[in-house]
């Protein structure tokens, strides 16, 4: 089986590839990228969807309402309890089928 290899990049650096790309500065790459960060993260908490074309999206997937559990100690023979959990929403990000095609195709066989 081949190794996996957790390829990792700083902020600073996404921060200079970003600039370079753009033809900006790095200072207002920065400002963009924490801006661009700040708006998902901000509506995220108003329940909005948001759309990224060449990646995903992120949007908040409700986990349903969990009754009270009750279970047994093995070691003890005792009853506890575990209150029950109410209904929530949790933030999550879905890649398109596009990239995850590609991403598979790219490392089948061949693990980054």
């Amino acid at each position: 089986k081949g190794v996996i290899r957790m390829a990792k990049i700083s902020m600073k650096e996404a921060i200079k590839l970003t600039a370079q790309y753009v033809g900006c500065s790095q200072e207002v790459a920065n400002t963009v990228i924490e801006a661009y960060a700040y708006i998902i993260y901000k509506l995220l908490l108003e329940g909005y969807d948001i759309r990224m074309p060449l990646l995903g999206r992120f949007y908040l997937q409700t986990k349903p309402e969990q009754p009270a559990k009750t279970f047994k100690m093995p070691q003890t023979g005792e009853i506890k309890s575990l209150p029950p959990k109410l209904a929530y929403q949790k933030p999550v990000f879905k890649f398109t089928p596009t990239i995850k095609k590609e991403i598979r195709e790219k490392t089948e066989g061949n693990l980054l």
